[in-house]
């Protein structure tokens, strides 16, 4: 079976999922892809020089990708990080086919360029982890670092092409590995960190706003519940776990977040006041 190239590939639905619509004298491996768009993806294919060829050439579900893109994803796969930051940099985009080959070449051609100069090396991993495949004593490059969580971005030295979040222990490194990891020269990096980073702030934002809307909920409806003790409890508890999320996750939240966390603090400290200061005292005889 022989290496066919790249190809990009519209998808259809079947039971189990968004298929490639190839031909059936070929086999594919998906390569790169948009995460909101399930009409097509680049993959890599394999089949029977001929036969294979001819199939996927008359097939309207299968554009092959330019000459151009071929050699640069060559390239990129002796270099597993360029493709791997690249399928991560185009995942959240809506582009056309063209857009995105155009998109692709540049993201390639660029973190390849740079690879001189990047601050990546390889680490040998300490424990299992079953995401990714990563195995104890396997080597892995590591691409990134987020300071506030201590944790790696690093990407496997094979053909998987994905980027993985995990412990900094779960790697052999020291803190000077991770400084450099730091670079500010590295934009890739700090884009990998921010991200890290954002989505962790709003978690607890949005976590912090169920919570204080379950908290108000509950202190002014306990009136007419039967269980008007564990309703002003729960309330208070949930708004001291609301102010506590969100002190966790201030430093990492926007200015907008920063805004609208006030509002939800506010109306969690009045839950405490209202239901802690007034309530819970009636309750217990205070």
């Amino acid at each position: 079976m022989g290496n066919l190239g790249f190809y990009l590939v519209d998808l259809r639905r079947e039971r189990e999922g968004y298929v490639p619509d190839v031909p059936e004298c070929v086999s594919a491996i998906e390569v790169c892809c948009c995460r909101h768009d399930h009409e097509w993806a680049l993959y890599e294919c394999f089949g029977d020089w001929e036969p294979a060829c001819e199939a996927l050439e008359s097939s309207a579900a299968c554009r092959k990708a330019p000459e151009k893109l071929q050699v640069l994803l060559r390239s990129a796969q002796h270099w597993p990080p360029a493709l791997a930051l690249a399928r991560e940099e185009l995942a959240d985009e809506r582009l056309t086919k063209d857009d995105f080959i155009a998109r692709l070449q540049d993201s390639l051609r660029r973190r390849l360029e740079s690879q001189r100069t990047v601050p990546y090396f390889l680490a040998r991993a300490r424990v299992e982890c079953l995401i990714g495949g990563l195995r104890a004593g396997q080597y892995v490059w590591l691409v990134g670092h987020n300071p506030v969580t201590n944790r790696v971005a690093w990407v496997a030295a094979s053909d998987d092409y994905f980027v993985y979040w995990d412990p900094a222990e779960n790697f052999d490194v020291t803190p000077e590995d991770l400084q450099a990891l730091r670079d500010p020269r590295d934009s890739n990096q700090n884009a990998l960190a921010v991200a890290a980073s954002s989505s962790r702030a709003s978690a607890c934002f949005w976590t912090a706003l169920c919570l204080t809307a379950w908290a108000l909920f509950a202190n002014n409806v306990s009136l007419a519940s039967g269980d008007y003790r564990g309703m002003v409890l729960s309330a208070v508890g949930f708004s001291v776990s609301a102010l506590a999320l969100i002190g966790i996750g201030w430093s990492r939240m926007s200015f907008t977040l920063r805004a609208l966390s006030l509002v939800i603090a506010l109306a969690a400290c009045w839950t405490l006041i209202d239901g802690g200061g007034r309530r819970l005292p009636a309750i217990f005889g205070w």
